[in-house]
């Protein structure tokens, strides 16, 4: 039709490959024999060969509340609800949960040979996990959430957990049945005050709701009854206009400092630093114990003894002498009981480093040397002082009372030397209100640091700049100056 020719393919005799007998049989026989053997083989690995060398059963484990890890012999499996393969034989299955009593079973298990790996032998099992103490839960979820508070906003590539909704939904309906709904609502006071991120504030919402609904999914009645005791805590907090400015996302924060309810409420706020500036300050005598000064320092509601200057290495040399598990060398096994950080003891290479100052110390080192320090206090001084008086690290207030009113010519280094550890929990928002039992209960990862160091601007230290650490941290920024005052004057 178009022109082209079909072109006759010719076979010549040569290209023929005939397939020849063997051993006598004829292809057409061994052919069929060879065909079948590979049918039967591929079967039996399809059918029989899964079951014989890998028996055993697949196990849907469900549990309440829902978030288990599940062990089988102790190695982790899954969190339930999941599906797994349990191997054929004795087992012990163990549904652990935080704040609940973990759950064990025997498992029997047993297989199916015969097309196992199309037509596995299937099981079910639910699990019901209960705590002994019913806020157990929910405390071990909210101190989660205050170490989770200090990650910072989350990131495409690093989330951060609902650890605070998640226990209040595991554990609220098992709490309240037992009558502990105010300890619940008092945890969510503590818990507020860490609340600095727009992630942590959701997680905070979240678990208001979990709060009065039990655990359950929110009706529109305990939905209500949320927003009302968030408001009425609102109302309550002078202070609550700053800290939502702080956690709202920008959009949100911008639109509330332009509110009128912002500006007039934080125009009425006083920060405890505020009221401790107030107060007047005297400055004592001099006293000294072992290779440290201190200098009196008294106000209407505080009488303590500071160090003049930041603890120096000469001062910690004495301090290792005596206990050389704290010496530089030691510093892998202090790391490995968890006390000091890699840096420990690092001297940084820097001119603006202050001269003499030891470097690189963590909060349990400075405690540790304030302990040793303790023995040096002369009994003539102890007998004239009290039995209470004691070296330590100051609180966060001891700290600013001398800072705010009292210059580098009598503490030095107080501004942009190094931070100072201070012997006081960080709580970002001190200011908002919580039952005192139950801050207590909740506590937090890190300590306060106060003082700037070499590093910083100095235009943006003073002396109510606040930062904070976990106490293993051993940073060539971070010393610290003890206190000799009575011990039951912490924060």
């Amino acid at each position: 039709m178009f022109g082209f020719t079909k072109k006759k393919i010719e076979i010549r005799p040569e290209d023929a490959v005939p397939l020849k007998p063997i051993f006598g049989i004829e292809p057409g026989k061994y052919l069929v024999a060879l065909y079948s053997l590979a049918i039967v083989v591929l079967l039996f690995f399809l059918l029989l060969y899964p079951g014989l060398t890998k028996g055993g059963s697949q196990y849907t484990i469900q549990t309440e509340p829902a978030g288990a890890a599940i062990r089988i012999d102790d190695l982790y499996q899954g969190t339930s609800p999941c599906t797994i393969f349990v191997p054929e034989g004795n087992h012990t299955l163990t549904a652990v949960l935080p704040g609940f009593t973990p759950v064990k079973q025997t498992l029997s298990v047993g297989n199916r040979i015969f097309g196992s790996l199309f037509f596995p032998l299937k099981s079910k099992l639910f699990l019901d996990l209960k705590a002994a103490d019913p806020l157990k839960p929910v405390l071990e979820g909210a101190k989660a959430y205050t170490a989770w508070t200090f990650a910072g906003e989350p990131s495409a590539t690093y989330q951060i957990p609902l650890a605070l909704s998640e226990a209040m939904y595991r554990g609220a309906f098992q709490a309240v049945k037992s009558g502990h709904i105010d300890e619940l609502k008092g945890l969510l006071a503590a818990s507020a005050r860490f609340a600095g991120t727009s992630v942590a504030l959701r997680d905070l919402s979240r678990a208001q709701f979990f709060v009065h609904s039990a655990g359950l999914a929110p009706s529109s009645l305990s939905t209500l009854s949320a927003l009302q005791e968030a408001l009425a805590y609102i109302n309550e907090n002078l202070s609550a206009s700053q800290w939502l400015a702080a956690a709202l996302p920008s959009a949100a924060s911008q639109l509330l400092t332009g509110s009128e309810w912002y500006k007039k409420t934080a125009s009425r706020v006083s920060n405890q630093f505020e009221l401790l500036k107030k107060e007047p300050a005297q400055l004592g005598g001099r006293i000294s114990v072992g290779p440290i000064q201190f200098r009196e320092i008294s106000t209407g509601r505080a009488h303590f003894y500071m160090a003049e200057q930041e603890v120096t290495q000469k001062a910690w040399d004495a301090f290792v002498a005596e206990h050389p598990e704290w010496a530089k060398d030691k510093r892998d096994t202090l790391i490995a009981q968890g006390l000091v950080g890699p840096e420990y003891l690092e001297m940084p290479e820097n001119s603006s480093y202050p001269p003499g100052v030891v470097p690189g110390i963590s909060y349990y080192a400075a405690k540790a040397f304030c302990a040793w320090l303790d023995t040096k206090v002369p009994q003539s001084l102890r007998s004239a002082k009290g039995s209470a008086f004691h070296i330590r690290l100051p609180t966060e207030a001891e700290w600013y009372i001398v800072a705010s009113h009292f210059t580098d010519n009598t503490f030095s280094n107080m501004l942009g030397g190094l931070w100072e550890w201070c012997d006081t929990p960080f709580v970002p928002f001190p200011e908002l209100k919580a039952p005192l039992p139950y801050q207590q209960w909740l506590g937090s990862p890190e300590f306060a640091v106060k003082g700037g160091s070499w590093a910083n601007n100095s235009q943006t230290i003073q002396a109510e700049t606040r930062a904070s650490l976990p106490p293993d941290s051993s940073s060539p920024f971070v010393g610290f100056r003890p206190v000799l005052a009575i011990e039951d004057s912490h924060e």
